[in-house]
């Protein structure tokens, strides 16, 4: 076989992995220049501290899974120590699920889907957002999809391993995935199936790979005696409602509206969601068919579309990302749907949709309609040199300036002085980042503007003591405080600062822009 008679043949498959790889490159390209202090510093510092030694929940502020945490310090580890290194795992995370995805809509239709699957996706939501745990979730989502019609039992095991890899990485979606789970096994005894017997056998290892990951996840809780510390976490989501000043019923139906009415009003706009919209809606229907229609029921598809559909717990929110690492698996099913159509001229017509749809999105929104990504200055971008944690980054000046105040101020303070805590009561984790000290509060960074209504704050702060053992550690001028806009109050009670510290100020903005100070307090004399 010579060279053109191999790329003819393998063109679909060839053109998959070119597309991926590009992918990959624009994707770290466009990173580089991403200045996101809080999001990419949370998810750095975590892992810094995990390998630091320090104790996840207890002394880490893991708040969304922690497997995240592990890979983070795993890709520090091997790719380096430095903030690029978690957002490249994520990256490839990413396009390796997307890649899984494309290989499962083959095994539905052909390959020529699984290429047209790709453009849409990387079309659509091309560049990962944020180093961010659904990333992670949706690889291990979309590999057990794809092992899951594998056909051998230790396959489907391991499948299950996958599905609890998932939900460790991201723990909200144990809600989706076991609902599914407990639904297909619904269905299996109550309808009618082939071989049903199989089924039962391939649920039996599937539950059993599950809960293996999750059991021994418990069990480090109950070694390490930090369950109770895990436990007191669980509580975030609905602290998370009280600051959106929003109920659960509101946020279901403002979903359920948005994606039957606004996401085909606001395509010009935001035309990536217009494509979940479709995916629920078929997904919907083809499930309904499935369940009662069908006579020839598709295990393996119908938890597919009950992983989909219900997969709109964690993302309803209606923020691209959770979609996009979410309810887009629902894109086999559409596929699926789309080869089924006997009329070719009716599935030309769709599939060309398709095509001009990611046509749009690729032109008019290159970088997937992320406003950060959208608001990067390349042209007045530099690397920084003098920080190791912000290798191979290149931010504007008014950016990368106050890092090295920061940086140096806090040299001279610890140089001079002999202090052993800081506290970053600041969005921006970056800073966190730069300190050689001791945290002395569970929070690489504060969320809100105004800790006096910070829910997430004040719960942790009633169980950990923050407030006390600051002001304890400014008493002995024994700690230093990076503080903006008005977090000088955890709830009713001020920080005790007014004396014997003194303050340095820095300037976060440009110059032509309305002013945004950051104050470093520190022990008075600690900085001559």
């Amino acid at each position: 076989m010579d060279i053109l008679e191999f790329f003819k043949k393998n063109k679909f498959t060839i053109s998959i992995f070119f597309l991926i790889i590009l992918s990959i490159f624009y994707s770290v390209n466009t990173h580089l220049y991403v200045y996101d202090g809080h999001h990419h510093g949370l998810m750095f510092s975590n892992a810094k501290d995990l390998l630091e030694g320090k104790v996840p929940y207890k002394d880490i502020f893991i708040q969304y899974g922690f497997l995240t945490t592990i890979f983070h310090a795993f890709s520090i580890k091997l790719f380096g120590d430095f903030i690029l290194s978690i957002n490249l795992l994520t990256i490839l995370a990413y396009s390796f699920g997307v890649f899984f995805l494309s290989l499962t809509v083959a095994k539905y239709t052909n390959y020529f889907y699984s290429l047209i699957c790709i453009i849409l996706l990387l079309s659509h939501h091309p560049i990962a957002w944020l180093p961010w745990s659904n990333y992670l979730a949706f690889f291990f989502l979309t590999a057990a999809i794809y092992v899951l019609h594998i056909q051998n039992s230790n396959y489907q095991f391991f499948a299950g391993i996958l599905l609890g890899f998932a939900c460790l990485s991201r723990e909200n979606y144990i809600i989706f995935i076991f609902l599914s789970l407990f639904l297909i096994s619904i269905c299996v005894l109550l309808i009618k199936f082939k071989n049903k017997k199989n089924l039962y056998k391939k649920l039996s290892f599937i539950f059993a790979g599950f809960f293996l990951p999750i059991i021994c996840f418990f069990f480090y809780l109950i070694f390490n005696k930090i369950f109770f510390y895990w436990k007191d976490y669980l509580i975030l989501p609905s602290l998370y409602l009280e600051n959106y000043n929003i109920g659960i019923h509101t946020l279901i139906a403002n979903y359920i509206i948005f994606f039957l009415t606004n996401s085909f009003y606001n395509f010009i706009n935001q035309p990536q969601y217009l494509i979940i919209s479709i995916i629920l809606i078929s997904n919907t229907i083809l499930l309904l068919h499935q369940l009662i229609f069908s006579k020839d029921k598709s295990f393996n598809l119908i938890l597919i579309l009950f992983l989909s559909i219900f997969s709109s717990v964690v993302s309803i929110g209606i923020e691209l990302f959770r979609l996009y690492t979410s309810v887009i698996i629902g894109i086999i099913p559409f596929f699926y749907l789309i080869s089924l159509i006997k009329d070719i001229d009716y599935k030309k017509i769709c599939l060309t949709t398709l095509f001009f749809l990611s046509l749009f999105c690729i032109i008019f929104y290159p970088t997937g309609n992320y406003k950060i990504f959208k608001n990067i200055n390349k042209n007045e971008s530099k690397t920084l040199t003098q920080i190791p944690y912000f290798k191979f980054q290149k931010w504007e000046k008014h950016k990368i300036d106050p890092l090295y105040q920061i940086d140096n101020i806090q040299k001279k303070i610890i140089k001079n002085c002999n202090i052993q805590y800081f506290a970053n009561l600041t969005f921006d984790t970056f800073y966190t980042n730069l300190f050689d000290l001791e945290n002395i509060i569970i929070f690489p960074g504060i969320r809100s503007k105004s800790l006096e209504n910070d829910a997430v704050f004040n719960h942790f702060n009633k169980s950990r003591n923050m407030l006390k053992k600051i002001n304890e550690e400014t008493t002995k001028k024994n700690l230093i405080l990076l503080i903006s806009e008005n977090n000088y109050y955890i709830g009713k009670n001020k920080i005790n600062i007014d004396h014997p510290y003194a303050n340095k100020e820095i300037n976060l903005n440009k110059v032509s822009e309305k002013p945004q100070i950051l104050r470093i307090y520190y022990p008075e004399n600690c900085l001559n």
